[in-house]
């Protein structure tokens, strides 16, 4: 009995293994010769429509352009190869890198699958330099900051943008850009960020020089609330360290008034001792905030952004502008065409300094609403850039429509339609959830069709006759 019970599994397992060999997707390897073949049809050089300055684009446009070249030269399966881009920042002899471009096997992570070339790239300002720019950059001075400081919650962003930013303070010239990038750089297992900063010198789009400022630390900045006493500072400090680096919260040791980096006091700084990482001293910034309201109003549209300084800067701007047609205009109608009979489109953005800014938390935006709108039925929509839309919770208030939100784009106010189902399928959807258009099913593919075929049920139908013959 038991005998027939063991070849009764063997034989049940054999069948089970043939059915999901046969519904596996065949993989056919790929070899050295192919992957050497897709690397030799890649040119040597790239003219690219884009400035200098853009050479961040470079990479995107580059690899769409590879895949074009591998299709017109009848290869078919480009998404089976990796197109690696490497070295995209200048170097120190005034120029942009020669990238190295690296071709492999999604299928073999094999090293000797990779082959690997460098390339030339010309941007269409690469040779419309002038020696006065050139020796007006050449010239100029800037000193070296040895750190920046960072909201806590941005730590593991992009660092570059804000030593930027910093440096370009020290130049007033709207014709130069200064683009910071990290020739070597990490975090020691603390909660610093230590680089060796180059300096991308830009005048009307073209790279003059580039310069080596030497190693320097990003330190992150705790904002405290005004109502956080000095006595409950250390506990709060640790709170909100360890919710962004909770390894290294939960090990602090000692926290100590007063910071200083290479012979440098940094203002309002804080020395944190931990027992986790390889260096077991890092610094923060301390900013105590304070309560302060702030009102901001579109004098054209009478639209209004109530908030405090803890969330924009005191000198923060709002700049609406109500859209009647244009491509943001366009889409807004179209995606929600179904939705709403009658619409009023803004593109909302609020600015500090002349830069763009989003706001560290949620602010009251309030917007009049106009006669010919039903106030019973209003509701408010953000439009995204991938022409999903965001819905809002409105109020009404004195005669403005007033709604919460942590980002600025296009919004719409707008009438809800009143047809049978419209309104009723809106309301059972959860309030500022992103509704996507044209959504499909995005279910990772395991390479093992699931779906039941003709040879699938034969299969199953032999497992079961086998499976009846040995139970009896």
């Amino acid at each position: 009995m038991l005998k027939t019970k063991f070849k009764f599994i063997v034989i049940l397992l054999g069948f089970l293994t043939v059915w999901c060999l046969f519904n596996t997707s065949t993989v056919n390897a790929m070899t050295h010769e192919e992957v050497q073949k897709a690397l030799d049809l890649i040119p040597n050089e790239f003219n690219l429509d884009i400035p200098e300055i853009e050479y961040k684009k470079a990479k995107e446009i580059i690899t769409e352009n590879i895949k074009q070249i591998w299709e017109d030269n009848g290869i078919n399966n480009v998404d089976d190869y990796i197109i690696y881009i490497a070295n995209d920042i200048f170097y120190e002899n005034g120029a942009l890198t020669k990238p190295e471009i690296s071709v492999s096997s999604k299928e073999n992570s094999d090293t000797s699958f990779v082959k690997s070339k460098k390339i030339e790239i010309n941007y269409n300002n690469t040779n419309k330099g002038n020696n006065e720019d050139e020796q007006y950059i050449k010239n100029l001075q800037i000193e070296k900051i040895l750190y920046h400081k960072l909201p806590l919650d941005l730590m593991n962003t992009d660092k570059n943008d804000i030593i930027s930013k910093d440096y370009a303070k020290q130049i007033n010239d709207n014709s130069i850009t200064i683009i910071s990038a990290y020739g070597e750089g990490g975090s020691d297992g603390g909660i610093n960020f230590y680089g060796g900063i180059h300096l991308g010198l830009f005048k009307n789009g073209k790279l003059y020089d580039v310069r080596r400022m030497g190693s320097e630390v990003v330190i992150p900045i705790i904002n405290v609330p005004s109502n956080i006493k000095d006595e409950n500072l250390n506990e709060y400090i640790i709170q909100q360290i360890t919710k962004y680096y909770p390894t290294y919260g939960q090990n602090i040791s000692k926290i100590e008034k007063g910071a200083n980096y290479s012979g440098i006091d940094i203002e309002n700084g804080y020395t944190i001792y931990s027992t986790y990482g390889t260096n077991e001293k890092c610094y923060v910034v301390i900013e105590r905030e304070k309560d302060t309201s702030l009102q901001i109003k579109d004098e054209t549209t009478n639209i209004r952004v109530e908030t405090n300084t803890t969330v924009l800067p005191v000198n923060t701007k709002l700049v609406v502008n109500e859209l009647k047609e244009g491509k943001s205009y366009e889409t807004a109608t179209e995606v929600l065409s179904d939705l709403a009979d009658k619409m009023y489109v803004y593109d909302i953005t609020l600015q500090s300094e002349g830069v763009e800014v989003q706001p560290n938390g949620k602010v009251k935006v309030s917007i009049p609403v106009p006669n010919d709108l039903d106030i019973n039925k209003l509701v408010v929509y953000r439009i995204n850039d991938d022409r999903t839309k965001t819905e809002y919770a409105v109020t009404v208030e004195n005669g403005y429509a007033t709604f919460e939100t942590d980002h600025f784009s296009t919004y719409v106010l707008a009438e809800e339609k009143t047809a049978q189902g419209i309104t009723g399928e809106i309301n059972n959807e959860t309030t500022n959830e992103t509704i996507a258009e044209g959504e499909k099913d995005e279910t990772p593919k395991t390479g093992i069709d699931t779906k039941l075929n003709i040879n699938n049920i034969g299969l199953i139908t032999l497992v079961a006759i086998i499976t009846k013959r040995f139970i009896k």
